[in-house]
């Protein structure tokens, strides 16, 4: 975010050229980062219809309507404070989900941890992979399980 526009907005778009002096184009990519007010989340934030929205989503209004009812904007060039309606994609919150970070980081932190929730180790014998190679288990913990079932 550019020094001069912090705590500062620009003025509420009523087209998509406005949009457009707030943001800076990145040849190689094709984003349009916006420079004006950005939120904890990286999302750009502007003035719009009497409240705050987040800028992309203003830009895809402007540029190609509104978002289905429904559906959220997913940035396929995976760049939050980026504008570029070419660059956003109305999809389900499942999708959006599905195509984000989140799987990844929750693969790497379930690969990180060394032991169940019982203290028992991932590890040799007592690692147990399912089929599907995603989900690890504890054969101790699966083999306590298996007598409660059986008495």
């Amino acid at each position: 975010m550019s020094g001069d526009m912090r705590g500062r907005w620009p003025r509420p778009p009523k087209t998509l050229d406005r949009m457009l002096e707030n943001s800076i184009p990145i040849p190689h990519c094709g984003c349009w980062v916006w420079s004006g007010q950005i939120n904890q989340f990286g999302y750009g934030r502007t003035k719009f219809r009497g409240g705050v929205m987040v800028a992309h989503k203003v830009a895809y209004i402007l540029a190609k309507g509104e978002v289905p009812d429904g559906l959220e904007l997913d940035h396929l060039c995976r760049v939050r404070c980026c504008i570029n309606p070419e660059h956003l994609e109305p999809v389900t919150r499942r999708v959006n989900t599905i195509r984000g970070r989140a799987p990844a980081v929750n693969k790497a932190l379930q690969q990180a941890k060394t032991h169940c929730p019982h203290g028992h180790p991932y590890s040799g014998d007592n690692l147990f992979i399912r089929t599907n190679r995603v989900h690890r288990e504890c054969r101790t913990c699966m083999r306590q399980r298996n007598k409660k079932v059986k008495t």
